[in-house]
């Protein structure tokens, strides 16, 4: 049998369509041309280099421009392992084409792919993805040509490049090596080695971008507030039993009110809230407190909320307060999201009331307000794409996660102070 009848192609036939499982029928296939394959892929994930096996003598074509990376579409860990094992990197802004070139001076016939699917694990293992595989002579030569362009226009990646976009991508600082037959022509600066920034590893990103059933976020980016807990708020359980015994606020002068609200996230939970649940007359006043202190008002744009949580019997407040939470408003009937479920726009903690009764708790948020209606959905599918996925009481830390997430809502503004 040839080697490309896997693939759908036979003697008879030149062309043949490969559907959902795409890398997996691919990817045996160009193990089998080591060192002679040429692909323009937009986009890697942390395993792309699983997808897509590249060695020595191959050549990437990828967009490994700063915004790709600081919106995590593009790994440049991977890029790294795989120019140090002698492939060729070229990075392409606004490259968006996945095409694959398999040929060799001897051997097999040369044979082309073009579909939709990245070098990710979402590719791999979740999206509906499709390719055409063709070894029709004039096409692989119209690919070469292509191929040809795009690298004249492309910049070649080397060491000193990709160690820069491997901090920029997570604060990872990893050794300069000196390069050899891969020249990086952006910059030859060369440094020694150094220790890792915040504790982020490759082993962390290799956690966090892997979106299956059986991996969580990485620790170092997703944390939980003060107790280590991940699931505590989405039980849903309801016993009321209200005493309000202490509350406490870091609400500065009302001055601050327009600061507190419109700076910044630095750290983001998702939180789901149990609609139309019965809040104290205590607690409410007490936001209504809080309003008045900050002199938020009707029309102000900004709102003082306050919602109930639940939390094993022993566990202190789940969320610090200057933290900010986006609240998921469900209905269900034990308090878990729906992919229809609606989220509130982020709010910054303000103040912790503990009720007599240790297992509720109640938040008091200050948040913009918008007219624009959100979904659960939306938040999963910007996380997804930011190579996380949606964990509720996981506190997001990572920049481009964050404004993935506040940037849902297109009204809203921030400051940085």
């Amino acid at each position: 049998m040839r080697m490309l009848d896997t693939l759908g192609l036979t003697s008879e036939r030149t062309v043949s369509l490969v559907t959902d499982s795409v890398w997996e029928s691919l990817t045996p296939v160009l193990q089998k041309w080591p060192g002679h394959v040429t692909a323009a892929v937009a986009y890697v994930g942390y395993t792309g280099d699983v997808q897509l096996p590249l060695t020595s003598g191959s050549t990437l074509i990828v967009d490994a421009s700063e915004h790709a990376v600081d919106a995590h579409m593009t790994n440049p860990h991977t890029l790294l392992r795989w120019y140090r094992a002698g492939v060729s990197i070229y990075s392409l802004p606004h490259l968006h084409a996945k095409m694959i070139l398999a040929e060799s001076d001897s051997g097999p016939e040369p044979f082309l792919v073009v579909g939709s699917a990245d070098a990710t694990q979402h590719s791999a293992s979740i999206l509906h993805e499709a390719a055409l595989v063709t070894d029709s002579t004039e096409l692989v030569e119209q690919a070469r040509a292509t191929f040809a362009g795009w690298k004249t226009s492309a910049t070649k990646l080397g060491s000193a490049a990709l160690t820069r976009l491997c901090a920029r991508y997570d604060g990872t600082t990893v050794p300069v090596e000196a390069d050899s037959a891969n020249t990086d022509t952006t910059n030859g600066d060369v440094s020694t080695a150094v220790t890792e920034v915040d504790g982020t590893s490759e082993a962390d990103d290799v956690a966090e971008t892997v979106d299956t059933d059986m991996t969580r976020p990485a620790s170092s980016e997703v944390d939980s507030a003060d107790t280590g807990s991940a699931d505590v708020a989405s039980t849903g359980d309801d016993a009321i039993d209200v005493d309000p015994v202490r509350a406490s606020s870091t609400v500065d002068d009302p001055s601050d009110a327009d600061r507190i609200a419109y700076q910044r996230p630095q750290r983001v939970y998702l939180a789901a809230v149990r609609a139309n649940t019965d809040i104290p007359d205590d607690a409410i006043d007490h936001a209504e407190a809080l309003a008045l202190e900050l002199g938020v008002q009707e029309g102000s744009g900004l709102t003082v909320e306050v919602f109930r949580q639940n939390v094993d019997s022993g566990l202190e407040p789940l969320y610090s307060e200057g933290v900010h939470i986006v609240p998921i408003h469900t209905t269900t009937k034990r308090g878990n999201p729906s992919s229809k479920s609606v989220l509130g726009t982020p709010g910054r903690v303000i103040g912790r009331w503990i009720d007599s009764d240790p297992d509720t708790r109640y938040y008091f948020i200050l948040r913009q307000t918008s007219s624009e209606v959100v979904l659960y959905a939306d938040a999963k599918y910007a996380l997804r794409e930011g190579g996380v996925t949606a964990e509720l009481d996981m506190g997001y830390l990572r920049r481009s996660v964050i404004d993935a997430l506040v940037g849902l809502w297109t009204g809203l503004t921030w400051t940085t102070s």
